[in-house]
């Protein structure tokens, strides 16, 4: 699963207090309806699957929510993996999933390509970007990366009984307390659960817990 698809009124509703990660439940709802980003704002913007065989209308609560705050960092050891040129790693910063979909700063060092470049994925330690930033093997880097709130919360899981659930294509998360929405997931295909199988939800594509969202 590839990262979250945030809605655009999300940031607007989080800086008028429509969202409370300290209090309010947060679920994952069906839809097979590609939602549209730019004006969906609520849950009853989204075209939901039918309620049967497992699957309830506003969909399966998102467990363990938390809301972290990350703070600004700045490495001047960066080095690029010797066979992957888009891949970073520093002994000074472990790169972790709430980097995913954030951006690192490459401001000095020899060889180096001065510049933004997106993370797109973490794994072991290690950031992979959009584009290369120096020739494979290449040390020395200077990059910073800005401060990052990090909305977190366990794998959701449906189970198809007495019936099929589906066919849906996304996967949307939304504050169920206050109805107003925050993201949604792509699997490129319409999928159907079979009687007696389950589908996860895996925020970050991680099979237990991991990051729905950044900013």
């Amino acid at each position: 699963m590839g990262n979250a698809t945030q809605f655009t009124k999300y940031p607007l509703n989080l800086g008028k207090a429509k969202f409370n990660y300290s209090s309010d439940a947060l679920k994952v709802a069906l839809s097979n309806t590609l939602p549209t980003a730019t004006t969906n704002e609520l849950l009853t913007d989204i075209t939901q699957i039918t309620a049967a065989n497992g699957y309830a209308s506003g969909g399966n609560a998102v467990p363990n929510v938390s809301w972290t705050q990350h703070a600004a960092y700045s490495v001047t050891d960066l080095m690029v993996d010797a066979a992957d040129n888009k891949k970073v790693t520093s002994v000074t910063h472990t790169f972790a999933g709430y980097e995913v979909g954030t951006y690192l700063t490459v401001t000095a060092g020899s060889g180096w390509r001065v510049g933004t470049y997106l993370i797109t994925a973490v794994s072991g330690g290690a950031a992979s970007l959009d584009s290369s930033p120096a020739a494979t093997s290449t040390t020395g880097g200077s990059a910073s990366h800005k401060a990052a709130c990090e909305l977190a919360g366990d794998a959701v899981v449906f189970t198809a009984s007495g019936g099929s659930i589906g066919p849906f294509q996304y996967s949307v998360v939304y504050d169920s307390t206050t109805g107003y929405l925050i993201a949604y997931w792509d699997y490129g295909t319409p999928v159907t659960v079979t009687d007696g199988n389950t589908f996860t939800v895996k925020p970050s594509g991680l099979a237990t817990a991991g990051t729905i969202l950044n900013s």
